[in-house]
């Protein structure tokens, strides 16, 4: 997926085989991620690369000149199962169910806070 990093292209090379997910729909990018092993993402703030992860493909966000990994991952919520370039594939394998773990917390810490809001809405309005 390249969107926002077009500024990264140079970095690594495209397979032959490699599959473009630019304007494809969800559904179709959701039976990619389901059948490839690994998701090459120019783009390093996507969602797609924590969608990808959830398939099992492992997600790769191409490092973006002088950024960090550490600067990459500062105020993200979810910082696992994502690799910040090759040399973190083995890292984002082995923390893929910690970001599952993190995004069904992330997920339960939203619905209270809906709760509670609906819940103050109720006590005001009746």
């Amino acid at each position: 997926m390249i969107r926002k990093g077009t500024d990264t292209l140079d970095q690594i090379p495209h397979p032959d085989d490699a599959i473009p997910l630019d304007g494809k729909s969800h559904a179709e990018i959701a039976e990619v991620f389901n059948k490839t092993t690994v998701f090459y993402c120019h783009d390093p703030y996507t969602m797609y690369a924590y969608y990808a992860a959830l398939c099992g493909c492992t997600p790769v966000v191409i490092p973006k000149p002088g950024l960090s990994a550490q600067e990459w991952r500062a105020g993200f919520e979810l910082k696992n199962g994502v690799a910040y370039g090759v040399d973190e594939i083995a890292w984002a394998k082995a923390t893929r169910g910690q970001l599952i773990a993190d995004m069904a917390a992330a997920k339960a810490s939203e619905t209270e806070t809906v709760v509670q809001f609906l819940a103050v809405l109720q006590a005001r309005f009746g």
